[in-house]
């Protein structure tokens, strides 16, 4: 009878320090390792890249005249106090001085219709020629002629010589479009101060009579004195 031989399984020797390799469930999470590439044969270890820098586009402020600033900044500090007075002239140097800073004279001139009405509105009303004169010049610029001519022919009775009230009536019949009124006026304001000739000629507030010969003659000159 043949011998029937039994194979055995072989276990395999595993020494007491080795442990079974565990697999490691994938967790979901992305790894923070740096990612490895290979380059020519070697293993290196691929650069983390910078972040991208944008280009943030700056909207360029013109440059504002620091003397209009500090002036207007000025008049705003008077104004905060109630020194409408003061207040008030600041805007006006304002404007008068500073004609290509826009933004910043439209604003002293709202804050200077504002100290006007206020003065007009004090103890008793406007009391001086100056203060009758600036709230005829608000009221003229928002073209309220009725309240600018009484406020103006007030001033007139307080100061008769004051040549720029004179103007300012001037320019009130002309927008009006009374020429011989404004001529009038005009021609007395001259006389006092030569100066309102060049003035006239560049106001806008003479556009109305402007073209007329009495207009030109008595700008120009030849009929100044009579």
């Amino acid at each position: 009878m043949a011998k029937v031989t039994t194979q055995r399984s072989v276990k395999k020797k595993t020494s007491k320090n080795s442990r079974p390799v565990q697999r490691q469930k994938p967790s979901g999470r992305p790894s923070s390792k740096v990612p490895i590439r290979r380059v020519e044969g070697r293993v290196q270890a691929a650069k983390a890249r910078p972040p991208e820098k944008r280009l943030i586009k700056r909207t360029v402020t013109p440059e504002r005249d620091p003397q209009a600033v500090k002036l207007y900044e000025a008049a705003l500090r008077s104004f905060a106090s109630h020194e409408f007075a003061k207040a008030r002239d600041s805007f006006q140097k304002v404007i008068d001085q500073f004609p290509k800073e826009p933004d910043i004279v439209e604003r002293a001139r709202v804050h200077l219709s504002i100290c006007q009405q206020r003065l007009a509105k004090g103890p008793g009303g406007a009391k001086t020629s100056e203060d009758l004169y600036n709230l005829a010049i608000a009221h003229l610029n928002r073209r309220e002629f009725g309240e600018a001519q009484t406020s103006l022919e007030k001033a007139l009775a307080l100061d008769p010589k004051g040549d720029h009230i004179l103007y300012g009536i001037a320019a009130l019949e002309s927008l009006q479009g009374h020429l011989e009124q404004a001529l009038k006026y005009l021609q007395r304001a001259i006389q006092l101060n030569p100066r309102n000739r060049t003035a006239a000629i560049n106001d806008s507030d003479f556009e109305l009579i402007s073209p007329t010969t009495e207009f030109q003659a008595l700008v120009h000159g030849s009929s100044a004195n009579t």
